[in-house]
């Protein structure tokens, strides 16, 4: 929020409440997460102001953050997702590792998930738009978290990403 908004007149008010110093994190519910588009189309000059396309905006961002959300917790299988210290450091220790790693694991999975549309197009296979609309990169199948992981290559540095799908002339 500070990123977008640190002009905003409150602040010197939240800095007085913390002895100075203005807040480093502000968390939100879910309808905070619609904060960084609207500020974003802002400063772009995009005119969100049809209410119509506000709501859809909010609708897709709430449902994209429940996603991520319903993610971590799964994620999170020891305790239910619950913190188990009291020590503020080691709850935000905690938090942070947990989106590192649920970030990590939807990166990996959506290199996956182009690799195989790479393959498709490559084969000649049609690539539905709805399809790929529909994939999600919140997938559990292809987590292993009671399982058994080679850390004996962790030292070896993957080849360059290469994020661009190339599609046949016609399109999707």
């Amino acid at each position: 929020m500070w990123g977008v908004g640190g002009r905003l007149p409150h602040r010197r008010a939240a800095r007085e409440r913390v002895g100075g110093q203005a807040p480093g994190t502000v968390h939100a519910d879910t309808q905070g997460q619609s904060f960084p588009v609207f500020g974003l189309a802002h400063l772009l000059g995009i005119d969100l102001s049809d209410p119509q396309l506000r709501e859809q905006i909010t609708r897709a961002t709430n449902k994209a953050a429940e996603a991520y959300n319903g993610y971590t917790k799964w994620l999170h299988f020891g305790g239910d997702g619950y913190l188990r210290s009291r020590d503020p450091e080691l709850q935000e220790k905690a938090v942070k590792f947990l989106d590192l790693m649920a970030n990590s694991i939807i990166f990996s999975t959506t290199v996956d998930m182009t690799d195989t549309l790479r393959q498709m197009a490559d084969q000649g296979r049609e690539v539905n738009p709805d399809d790929i609309a529909a994939l999600s990169p919140h997938r559990g199948d292809n987590v292993l978290r009671f399982g058994d992981y080679d850390t004996a290559t962790l030292h070896i540095l993957p080849g360059p990403y290469d994020s661009a799908v190339h599609l046949p002339a016609g399109g999707l």
